[in-house]
């Protein structure tokens, strides 16, 4: 990596890839009836990924949640779209280099 740390930056900040293979279906369909018009009422697990008897309560819960997360940032990003490229954004510790410096934000 040159010394500069990046592969281990890389490797500290990247969704692990057993997380990405699991989550990418319901990832994917959550942004294809985002696109269509669903509005997140409209989302359910069991719609998205097929209904399982082995799913448990607690797996129900995490995967609506997921639905959730991924619902509302793909609204924020559609927002952010929308507002142009020049809108101020503020520095979330812990997301990278600050803006301006550089310097990786830890």
């Amino acid at each position: 990596d040159g010394g500069d740390g990046g592969e281990a930056l890389l490797a500290a900040t990247s969704v692990d890839a057993s997380a990405r293979d699991e989550y990418s279906p319901l990832v994917e369909e959550v942004r294809r009836k985002v696109g269509g018009g669903a509005a997140l009422g409209d989302l359910s697990v069991d719609d998205l990924v097929g209904a399982d008897p082995q799913r448990t309560p607690l797996r129900a819960a995490v995967l609506a949640n997921c639905v959730r997360v991924v619902f509302l940032t793909l609204g924020v990003l559609g927002d952010e779209r929308a507002a142009g490229a020049t809108t101020a954004r503020p520095y979330i510790p812990g997301t990278g280099p600050k803006r301006g410096d550089g310097q990786p934000a830890w």
